[in-house]
């Protein structure tokens, strides 16, 4: 798991939620503070991913950047990872920050995500959005 916010990142960096929705076995769940989502398949999971990613370009997204991230390791092999990530413009202006933690697991070798929470991304985003109003 060393190193997951810098590999997960590149894949999220190029946009490419093919990419991004790999990483996750499904049914996956998605919870919010807005309400909660199990996705039960890749494709299922990537039309969600395919609008957020739209969002971001609006935005001119440019890189996400970790600010914080801690490893909680579980007694049974399902661990947690709790990072607070920072979307960057084309100027290298801050878009937004936000809070995640991601549940995963070691399966086949290899890093497996299957289960999210978004703590305040998508507040963070009706902020943003409010504020572009004017």
């Amino acid at each position: 798991m060393d190193n997951f916010a810098s590999q997960y990142g590149y894949d999220f960096n190029k946009l490419d939620a093919d990419a991004i929705c790999s990483w996750y076995e499904y049914p996956v769940s998605v919870l919010t503070p807005e309400g909660n989502s199990i996705f039960q398949s890749e494709e299922e999971f990537l039309s969600a991913v395919e609008k957020l990613l739209k969002l971001y370009r609006s935005f001119n997204f440019s890189h996400a950047t970790v600010l914080k991230e801690s490893i909680s390791l579980g007694k049974h092999g399902l661990n947690q990872n709790d990072v607070v990530w920072r979307l960057i413009d084309n100027t290298d202006e801050i878009i937004i920050d936000f809070e995640i933690t991601y549940f995963f697991k070691e399966k086949e070798g290899r890093v497996v995500l299957c289960g999210v929470i978004s703590h305040n991304e998508f507040i963070e985003w009706k902020k943003k959005l409010e504020a572009t109003k004017g």
